[in-house]
């Protein structure tokens, strides 16, 4: 699925997904890196993941390049979103892989394995499936 409605500036949240308000959020681990770090390593997250048509949404006001304008203050609302899309054959697999990893049978936790099929059945039920 291509987001049709979601852009990198300003900040595109789901509309399924709550948002904590300000004062509960707590502080990224990328607090202490600079925007450019912060997103390389994002985006090199998403390539061994081999993300296709992603799109990083943030209050950071960006050029063309991605990186983010000059001379423009810090967002009040510092959140970001990643948005991703996938075929049914790659979440599939995907799906596969990680239930054969957490599944109780081969060592991993039933928690983690409840999760990951509750994952598969939103993924399938977005697609249409």
């Amino acid at each position: 699925m291509i987001y049709d409605d979601v852009n990198a500036y300003p900040l595109s949240w789901p509309a399924t997904w709550p948002r904590k308000q300000w004062h509960e959020r707590k502080r990224s681990s990328f607090a202490e890196h600079s925007l450019a770090v912060a997103r390389d390593f994002v985006l090199d997250e998403l390539r061994l993941l081999k993300a296709k048509n992603v799109i990083i949404s943030t209050n950071v006001e960006l050029r063309r390049d991605g990186l983010p304008r000059s001379g423009r203050r810090a967002p009040d609302d510092p959140g970001a979103a990643v948005y991703r899309s996938a075929s049914l054959a790659e979440i599939q697999e995907a799906y596969r892989r990680r239930a054969r990893e957490t599944h109780p049978d081969a060592g991993g936790s039933q928690d983690d394995f409840v999760r990951v099929q509750a994952a598969f059945e939103a993924a399938k039920e977005e697609k249409g499936q």
